[in-house]
């Protein structure tokens, strides 16, 4: 089997490139950037995803895995405010659209889109019909990439519609967790990368205080980069479902509690944090306040939505047991698994190799 992978330089695209290749596939991966670490067990594209065209790819590619999204700093220095922004979320909505056209050009049955459990509102509002939930209407107010992430799956479900002959597979992932997180040997690089664990949890800020995100008791999902990679690899073995749109929630089940995760960051990084959780009406006001400031600037953030958000969002209701059982999968990670993980320099083979 035939496969295009973008964003292949990345953190996760570069681990699913080289472990698509270890299992039996064919793998083009490309990259605005260079991908030394893939060496040469797959073939390597460095170009802009939209400026690849059907020449740079081998005949017959049957799925394309999307990871590529536009990031602040590959914008010009010379541009900068809101046309900043705006030029991150142009170039990740091109990207899904390029990418969903070169497989739609290509002849392939399928396109798996990466997306992430930050396009949700909340509280979350799913169907009772299939259990999809809706993505947030405000996107505008939610900052740049959740913004940029709630735009390119638009897109790519206004393609899906347009273009019978492929398979949308859409993945919205919690917080990947997994070696390549960008830490090094020393132990503050160590800690930066425990710490980013947190992003939606607590902000830890000396001495030892972690000033908790939301509500304490609510789910704070992570994902075991082995449970996502074995997920995707018996997907792409399915026989592809041309015209059908799935979606999918995907995390490690069993997520922690935000107190319990700042716990387990707490003890993996051997420091002693004290927790602080504020009531909503304490957060909200100091959104306010936040808010007021900014826009005596000129300025408009967004705050309150935040912030409310932050209070009020609820993964544990999202139906994550649906992508295991359907690629036939057991995850095995956990908290600990996701701790341990993100601070190695290595993983362990996740099955044997095999043809596809």
């Amino acid at each position: 089997m035939r496969l295009l992978v973008t964003g292949a330089a990345g953190f996760v695209g570069g681990t699913f490139a080289a472990e698509a290749g270890r299992c039996g596939f064919e793998v083009l991966a490309t990259d605005r950037r260079p991908m030394p670490r893939l060496g040469g067990s797959v073939r390597t594209l460095t170009k802009e995803l939209t400026a690849v065209g059907p020449d740079d790819l081998a005949p017959g590619i049957d799925a394309v895995v999307h990871f590529a999204t536009g990031k602040s700093h590959y914008v010009r220095a010379d541009v900068a405010g809101s046309a900043r922004y705006r030029a991150v979320i142009d170039e990740t909505v091109s990207a899904a659209r390029h990418a969903f056209a070169l497989a739609a050009g290509a002849g392939a049955q399928r396109v798996v889109h990466i997306s992430s459990m930050t396009v949700y509102p909340a509280p979350i509002p799913i169907s009772c019909a299939d259990g999809v939930a809706a993505l947030d209407p405000h996107p505008e107010r939610r900052g740049v990439y959740a913004d940029s992430k709630i735009r390119a799956e638009q897109a790519v479900h206004e393609l899906a519609a347009a273009t019978p002959g492929v398979e949308a597979c859409v993945l919205r992932l919690a917080l990947v967790c997994g070696p390549g997180m960008g830490h090094g040997d020393a132990r503050s690089a160590r800690n930066t990368v425990l710490r980013s664990t947190l992003v939606s949890s607590g902000k830890v800020v000396p001495p030892g205080v972690a000033v908790g995100i939301g509500r304490p008791a609510q789910a704070a999902p992570l994902l075991d980069i082995r449970d996502l990679m074995s997920g995707l690899v018996a997907l792409l073995e399915q026989q592809p479902r041309p015209g059908a749109v799935r979606v999918w929630d995907v995390h490690t089940p069993d997520p922690p509690s935000k107190r319990a995760l700042i716990g387990a960051y707490a003890m993996a990084s051997r420091t002693r944090v004290a927790q602080v959780w504020l009531p909503q009406w304490a957060a909200m006001g100091g959104a306010w306040l936040v808010e007021g400031a900014l826009r005596a600037r000129g300025r408009r953030a967004h705050v309150p939505y935040r912030v409310a958000r932050s209070y009020r969002i609820d993964p544990e209701r999202l139906p994550v047991e649906r992508f295991w059982r359907d690629v036939g999968i057991t995850p095995r990670g956990s908290v600990a698994s996701c701790m341990a993980l993100a601070v190695d320099d290595g993983m362990p083979e996740l099955q044997p190799a095999r043809a596809v």
